[in-house]
């Protein structure tokens, strides 16, 4: 083994590549779906206008360490988005 150099080849590259893409693009959507179940939870919950919003624990939105991050992450995305609202009081809602 001493001296000897390992090269990779075109195949090992182009294998590496198609992995990444395969992993990026899991991950979209992974972050996809996310975002469609809280909006769904939302809905469930009936949380169409300021008076009916909902907490993410009443909307059964799960607060664990990582998906309560990636849930957190998707709700501000859907915000930002403006397909839901964010009341004063940190309550969710469905934008109309």
């Amino acid at each position: 083994m001493v001296g000897m150099e390992w090269k990779m080849s075109t195949f090992d590259i182009t294998w590496t590549v198609v992995g990444a893409i395969v992993v990026g693009l899991l991950a979209y959507a992974v972050e996809l779906l996310t975002r469609s179940y809280c909006l769904n939870k939302i809905k469930e919950a009936k949380a169409f206008s300021p008076e009916t919003a909902v907490t993410r624990e009443e909307a059964r939105i799960p607060i664990g360490l990582i998906t309560g991050k990636m849930t957190k992450r998707n709700l501000q995305i859907l915000v930002k988005k403006n397909k839901v609202k964010v009341t004063e009081n940190g309550r969710y809602y469905v934008a109309k």
